[in-house]
């Protein structure tokens, strides 16, 4: 019974940080185009580089949201097969179920922190694109008037 509480409290908690990874995912591409569309090539110099990294820096806001959710796919493979692995010990031995289940733990392991790391390169990405596209904004204001 507290078993399947907490499975259903990861299910939940996975769900949610999916739906968060697509969203953000998303939000990225979202500014990535905005950004590409309404990009003036005739610009100053200085609006046009401010511009220029925006675009980089969402396009690779956008690069590495998909390699998160590409861990992620693999670690939810990885924590099946390992389910699988324990659930199916007939045709193993236990030598050999450990040394497996061992294995994709590393797996996970390694996985997880590739995710970590995408995770938080997306958003430093992500937010430095934006407060570079209000610096671009501000200093286009500063210049009009």
């Amino acid at each position: 019974m507290v078993n399947s509480g907490l499975q259903i409290r990861e299910q939940d908690y996975r769900s949610a940080s999916r739906a968060f990874d697509y969203f953000v995912t998303g939000l990225s591409l979202l500014l990535f185009l905005a950004t590409a569309l309404f990009f003036d090539v005739g610009q100053t110099p200085v609006f046009g580089v401010l511009g220029a990294v925006a675009i980089i820096l969402f396009a690779f806001a956008v690069i590495t949201g998909l390699k998160k959710l590409e861990y992620f796919v693999a670690i939810l493979g990885a924590d099946y097969s390992i389910a699988l692995t324990e659930g199916d010990r007939q045709n193993l031995t236990v030598r050999e179920t450990t040394a497996v289940v061992r294995d994709l733990n590393d797996t996970v392991e390694r996985l997880s922190i590739k995710a970590s790391v995408a995770h938080s390169l997306r958003n430093w990405f992500l937010i430095l694109g934006i407060f570079t596209v209000i610096a671009s904004r501000i200093f286009e204001v500063a210049q009009v008037l």
